[in-house]
């Protein structure tokens, strides 16, 4: 009885513990299953959990080495290529910060850079954390379930109609999206961005509408206003009145409908465009 009970339990398999695949399966699920539009607000567009958990990679791979006290010894090509393109980045930040540059233009840099470090963090941990092939098989199961998962909602979204993205709703990350229409006389090819950017404001203009010839087949640009004057004006005179309108105005529902922005009776009507006209 005994015997058993010891060949039994020598027989057991040995408990899974968590390793680099189990890390990079979670940042499959916040990069696919999390909008783009769920962000930490503070940390702007760089903000994303997949992102701040791929920086928590790279930390994760940087201080397994330390620890083991291992040197890398074996050439990996993917470690080569990864090394120069940060290098080259790096080059490029201290090249721009070392002459006079907008605070605009120096926050998106350090957004950029902390992109970076995310990425490197994924690239590094898949290189050198994956400890077998069947781990890794196990990596490019999930990930093709997490893309056919993906594709799956495009196709019901697209035969229905309904963005269901919009109904995913998790407390703590900032939903700073919210879609207005607003059709008149005007033709509308005059585009004004203003991002609120945790307290530090950054105002662009352009003329390119967003429609798929321009997203998909031009390359816009959009000019960044610093002058402060200038960004109040653009806030308060042409922005503040557009989402003012109640009269044009209508609102993006989660179902992919348009609904009229709701007016009381005795509030005053404001039409945006006859205000400018």
């Amino acid at each position: 009885m005994h015997a058993a009970q010891h060949r039994s339990a020598g027989t057991r398999p040995p408990r899974a513990s968590a390793d680099a695949v189990t890390a990079l399966t979670g940042f499959l699920i916040l990069l696919f299953a999390i909008p783009s539009r769920l962000i930490i607000a503070p940390l702007g567009g760089a903000g994303s959990p997949a992102q701040l958990l791929g920086v928590a990679a790279l930390l994760w791979w940087a201080a397994s080495r330390l620890a083991r006290g291992s040197r890398l010894t074996t050439v990996q090509p993917v470690r080569w290529a990864m090394s120069i393109f940060v290098v080259a980045v790096l080059l490029s930040y201290v090249a721009a910060t070392v002459r006079p540059i907008d605070e605009v233009e120096l926050r998106a840099a350090d957004r950029g850079l902390l992109s970076l470090l995310s990425w490197l963090g994924i690239v590094l941990l898949a290189c050198d954390g994956i400890p077998s092939r069947d781990r890794l098989d196990t990596l490019l199961r999930r990930l093709v379930l997490a893309g056919g998962g993906i594709a799956l909602l495009g196709l019901l979204q697209f035969f229905t109609g309904m963005s269901f993205i919009n109904y995913i709703q998790i407390p703590g990350l900032s939903q700073n999206i919210r879609v207005r229409s607003i059709v008149g006389r005007f033709l509308e090819h005059s585009r004004a961005w203003y991002f609120r950017n945790g307290g530090h404001e950054e105002i662009y203009v352009g003329s390119a509408d967003l429609m798929s010839r321009n997203l998909d087949d031009r390359v816009e640009v959009m000019v960044p206003i610093a002058d402060p004057a200038l960004k109040q004006r653009v806030l308060r005179e042409i922005l503040g009145v557009y989402l003012a309108d109640n009269v044009k105005a209508r609102e993006l529902r989660p179902d992919g409908s348009y609904v009229r922005v709701p007016r009381a009776s005795t509030e005053l009507a404001i039409n945006c465009q006859e205000h400018f006209i």
